[in-house]
């Protein structure tokens, strides 16, 4: 990845937050804990998971700088959302999270050097993950769970 993209990558991570609080802005509270199907996660649990992968992509990231080439921990997301309630949990408190989380980091990988983007973990299922390759992870997983939202939004409104 050559500076210039990894810089709108960096911007376009730090926009992630604002991005999702503009999306759930469109959303009334009722259908928050809609589910379409037992299979599908309502928004409540979308954002619970959202902030559960952010605070892995917290750790990933300072892992990667600072112990490069550790292995890092998988998690099993289904079970995660089952076993830890996501319906139940307050959409604020983790909205408020993410806002930290993601501020956080965006500060630290903004002012970091060129020599650092190749450090790297081990992912225990994928391998080899340099901080590029978080970097490009954790910007599409946000938006791809604004997609999945904004459907399921539209799953609430056609049902």
């Amino acid at each position: 990845m050559d500076g210039v993209t990894r810089k709108d990558m960096i911007e376009q991570f730090g926009r992630g937050y604002d991005d999702l609080i503009d999306a759930l802005m469109e959303i009334p509270k009722e259908a928050w804990w809609f589910k379409a199907s037992d299979d599908k996660w309502s928004i409540n649990e979308i954002i619970v998971h959202l902030v559960d992968s952010e605070t892995h992509g917290y750790l990933r990231c300072r892992m990667a700088l600072a112990e490069t080439g550790h292995e890092i921990m998988a998690y099993n997301q289904t079970e995660w959302a089952s076993r830890l309630n996501y319906n139940e949990k307050s959409t604020e408190d983790y909205l408020e999270l993410f806002k930290w989380l993601r501020l956080t980091t965006y500060d630290l990988i903004a002012a970091l050097p060129e020599s650092e983007w190749e450090k790297y973990y081990i992912h225990p299922e994928r391998g080899k993950e340099t901080l590029e390759n978080w970097l490009t992870i954790y910007v599409n997983h946000a938006s791809n769970h604004i997609r999945q939202i904004q459907q399921t939004y539209e799953e609430w409104k056609e049902s």
